[in-house]
Order: structure tokens, then C-alpha cells, then sequence
């Protein structure tokens, strides 16, 4: 009787996961990354960055299933980003040791549900969700119970091979509970062989599609970029400061939806109730056990140390999610503490998870309008107008050129000595580079979109000028 309630629980929530993500689904393509995932869906090639190396080719792979099932990449996208969120929920009620058929189930999968940034990131065309997902699952198998069987930490290696080819980044966060996992299995041709095995199950498929030269080329050129040009680690965005406030900031504000300059009161709600929910949480879970706790604070300490020095957390929050999960968990654990302490616990919890859902609602609602460059693109495509110069960055012009808008094309990056604003009656600037043009525009434009929904370019500022000519630049 117990386990066809829970079967009937577990179903309503697949339906309710994938139902509310073909809901608020994304159409349209959101920024130069997702973009680069679409394509790779509709024609593989790390060589040509569809999309950029390690190639995420377990995802892409999945993504290509359901769209060729469903005929629409947009389809297909959503359906394995409601996938993912059931997977990432049920590996929390495997983490918390609870099922969706009790109180306690319900809270952990409404918290899941309604987080901000796990709404957002099951529609972005990106793998991030479903690599939250495996190493939150590989956490719940190899550390979280200090006896765990065998066959759990075997489950829990191969999927360490597994989440290289969805999430290579997400890596540093599970490497101290895989050689924990290791080491307790006594097995090490076992262990070995099932690693391999997740990694062989994407690295030869990408051997065969590439070939070997090939993608040692493209690793090493887009490993190098990655650590030293365009990744947006400490080498080419050296002020820590900024650094460590961006990471808080992805935290509080991008990750679970608290309060941050400017933003809806709601938010302080958010905020001050998780912050209680969090705190007793804390403390009510390592008062009681703490099976694999600790092993999972550090390995939390090592990822933040991670992205704070190596990847671009200035500009892109996402990377902060797999730290979210855990923070849920925490909040559940106060939150199933302070139900059970009458009243005055119980409202403050029912009242932090309406602030929250509201929150997550909202956002989710926004996502699915154009962001500011998609509104660009589509501004520009309805002028039709293909004898027009549009000086903007290369990322902003493969987007452009990508969804069709005609025109001639300068890096405003890498500016020829031979560009003269005056030699170009018909000029477009996409972007922040009007200090490189000699002559007042006739028209400036502002696209904008919520900073929250999508923290990449959420404002664009367009300038279309004609052919009269100022003497001197414009600041």
C-alpha cells in the first residue's frame, strides 16, 4: 500500500516536472551559449564549437533523442530540463532519506521545484541541470551514509565518468567523494573498470565523430582560451573582490532568489526566512549525524575555490548551481524542525515557501520573453536591410549572423587602422562601442531584460547613425 502511494506520488511529480517546463519553455535562442548548444543538437562538432569542447556529448546526445522525437529542439530542451529536475528531486529525497509521499518528501520537492535558479537553468539549452543532477546523485550514493553498499559506490563511480561528458566544470566538486567511494569499494579493477566505462561511453563516440587529432586540437586551443582569454577566470578578471562578491551574489540573489539591490521586497522575505530555515537546519542535522556532512562541506569548499579562481562567475552566475542543492537541503531540515514547533514555526515557513514559489513563478514567466540581444536580432531582421555596416563584438556578430541578420560585419574589438565611421553611411553599433564612431547617432536604442532571468548582456544598447558627419568621437 506505502509503495503504490509513493509510485502514485512520483508520478504526479514527472508530470508536474515536465508539465511546468513545457509551460515555460524557451523559443527563442537566449544568448551566444545556448546557441552554441543548439547547434550542437542539430549537427554535433566540437571542431566547430556545436558546441564548445569537452562537447557536453551525454547531453547533446539525449537533447537529439527527444528532438528528433518531437521535432522541435525547443521541445526537446524542455523535455529533458523536466527530466533533470525529477531526477535532481529524487536524488534530494535519496540524499534526505525521505519519500515524496510524506510531509517531509513534499517540502524538500516543493523547495526543489520552485527554486529560482533550477527552474531557469531546466529551460536554458544548457546541461547544467542535468549535471546538478548526476552529482548530486553521486553525493547520495558515495558519501551521504558512511555504510554505504557496494553496489552504490559502484553506481556512484560510473556516474563520476558519466557527469565528465554532461558537466566537466561540476568535476572539482565530486572528485573527494569519488576516491572516498574509491577506496571504500576494495575493489579497484571493479572501481577502475566502471570509471572507464562512464567515460568511455562519451569520449569514444566524440574519438570516432572527431577523430583523435582533431580533438586533441580542439581541447588543447579551447583549454588554453578557456584559462587565459575568453574564460573569464582570475587570469583575465583579477580583482577578487569582485570575484567574491559575484559568488555571494550568485548565491543569494541568482540561486535562491534573495534579496539584492533593486529587487522586489518579496525578496526579503525569501531572504530572511531561509536564512532562519538554513541556520536551524545546520543545526539540527549535524546535531543528529553527520554521515558524510563533513566530506560534503569540503568538497562544497573546493568547488567554490574552483569557480572563484577558474571559471566566470563575474558574468555568469550559473556556475554557483551545484552548490544550491545542498543549500536546500539545509533549508528543508530547519523547515521540517520549525513545522513541528508549532504555530509560530509553521507560519514562517509557509510564508517563505509563497514569497519563494511567487519568485521562482515570476522568473520562470519572464524567461519566456526575448532577452535584449534576441530583441536586437529581431529588431534588425525586420529592417531587412543587408547594405548596412554593424560594428559589435565577434560573440554579438556569430549571434546575429547566426539568426539571419543581413548585413556587413566589424569587430569592434579588433578594429581595422583603416575603419572610419565616415566611409559608412548606413552604421549600426550593437554593444558598448559608440566612443569608436566620429558622428552623432540619429537614433540610440536600449533592449533590456531582467538581470535575474539571465545574467548575460541584460542590457544592449543599439545606435543607428546616417551619413552626416561631426568632428569628434562621442564619450
Amino acid at each position: 500500500m506505502l509503495r503504490s502511494r509513493n509510485t502514485r506520488a512520483l508520478l504526479v511529480l514527472l508530470f508536474l516536472c515536465v508539465g511546468s517546463r513545457l509551460l515555460t519553455g524557451v523559443w527563442y535562442i537566449e544568448d551566444p551559449d545556448s546557441l552554441r548548444f543548439a547547434l550542437g543538437v542539430l549537427d554535433f562538432d566540437v571542431t566547430r564549437l556545436q558546441p564548445h569542447f569537452p562537447g557536453y556529448p551525454v547531453f547533446i546526445a539525449i537533447v537529439s533523442v527527444f528532438t528528433s522525437i518531437s521535432g522541435s529542439s525547443g521541445l526537446g530542451f524542455a523535455l529533458v530540463g523536466g527530466l533533470s529536475l525529477f531526477a535532481l528531486i529524487l536524488a534530494g529525497l535519496r540524499f534526505c532519506t525521505t519519500r515524496i509521499d510524506t510531509p517531509e518528501g513534499l517540502l524538500l520537492a516543493t523547495l526543489f521545484f520552485f527554486n529560482p535558479m533550477i527552474w531557469l537553468m531546466s529551460n536554458r539549452y544548457m546541461p547544467d541541470l542535468m549535471g546538478t543532477a548526476i552529482l548530486l546523485w553521486i553525493l547520495a550514493l558515495t558519501v551521504r551514509n558512511d555504510h554505504a553498499p557496494r553496489r552504490d559506490l559502484y553506481i556512484g563511480i560510473a556516474l563520476t565518468g558519466i557527469l565528465a561528458g554532461v558537466r566537466l566544470s561540476y568535476v572539482p566538486f565530486a572528485a573527494i567523494p569519488f576516491l572516498i567511494a574509491f577506496v571504500r569499494s576494495r575493489r579497484t579493477p571493479a572501481s577502475l573498470g566502471l570509471l572507464i566505462l562512464g567515460i568511455g561511453i562519451w569520449l569514444v563516440p566524440m574519438i570516432v565523430d572527431a577523430g583523435w587529432d582533431q580533438l586533441v586540437l580542439s581541447a588543447q586551443q579551447q583549454t588554453l582560451g578557456h584559462f587565459t582569454d575568453f574564460g573569464g577566470t582570475v587570469e583575465t578578471l583579477p580583482d577578487m573582490e569582485e570575484r567574491r562578491i559575484a559568488v555571494v551574489k550568485g548565491i543569494v540573489a541568482d540561486g535562491v532568489g534573495g534579496y539584492w539591490q533593486h529587487r522586489s521586497p518579496i525578496t526579503l522575505i525569501v531572504t530572511v526566512g531561509l536564512i532562519i530555515l538554513i541556520a536551524r537546519g545546520a543545526w539540527w542535522m549535524f546535531s543528529r549525524e553527520t554521515d558524510g556532512l563533513v566530506i560534503i562541506v569540503l568538497a562544497m569548499c573546493i568547488y567554490i575555490a574552483w569557480i572563484l579562481l577558474y571559471q566566470n562567475v563575474v558574468f555568469q552566475t550559473r556556475h554557483i548551481l551545484p552548490l544550491i542543492p545542498i543549500l536546500l537541503t539545509l533549508a528543508w531540515a530547519g523547515g521540517v524542525a520549525l513545522m513541528k514547533n508549532g504555530f509560530a514555526g509553521r507560519f514562517i515557513t509557509i510564508t517563505l515557501l509563497i514569497a519563494y514559489a511567487a519568485t521562482g513563478i515570476v522568473l520562470a514567466t519572464q524567461h519566456t520573453l526575448p532577452t535584449a540581444i534576441a530583441q536586437v536580432a529581431e529588431h534588425l531582421k525586420k529592417q531587412n536591410n543587408d547594405k548596412r555596416t554593424i560594428l559589435t563584438s565577434s560573440l554579438v556578430s556569430f549571434y546575429m549572423q547566426t539568426h539571419g541578420v543581413p548585413g556587413t560585419y566589424i569587430d569592434a574589438e579588433s578594429i581595422p587602422h583603416s575603419f572610419s565611421s565616415r566611409n559608412h553611411d548606413d552604421l549600426i553599433v550593437v554593444g558598448w562601442y559608440s566612443s569608436l564612431v566620429d558622428k552623432r547617432p540619429q537614433r540610440i536604442l536600449h533592449f533590456h531584460h531582467n538581470p535575474y532571468v539571465n545574467s548575460i548582456w541584460p542590457e544592449v544598447p543599439l545606435y543607428e547613425y546616417d551619413g552626416t558627419f561631426e568632428s569628434g568621437s562621442l564619450k
